[in-house]
């Protein structure tokens, strides 16, 4: 049987960061941090990290990763 390791779960801090990372800069990150979106439900990103749990920073990680990565 192998191990997989997993992953740490993301911190709000960690999302931000790669958010800068993927946009190239602190003021496009903030835009779309808070522009709705409808991969979040219709709600900014920023809200939905906010009020949601360890999930919801998984996800915005893995939909900052598919922009990351071209795929929209």
């Amino acid at each position: 049987m192998s191990t997989r390791e997993l992953s740490p779960t993301p911190t709000k801090e960690i999302v931000y960061q790669k958010a800068r990372e993927v946009f190239g800069s602190t003021q496009k990150a903030y835009s779309w941090m808070n522009t709705p979106n409808q991969f979040f439900e219709g709600m900014r990103p920023v809200d939905f990290i906010e009020y949601g749990g360890e999930q919801q920073l998984t996800l915005t990680m893995d939909e900052l990763a598919r922009i990351e990565q071209g795929i929209f």
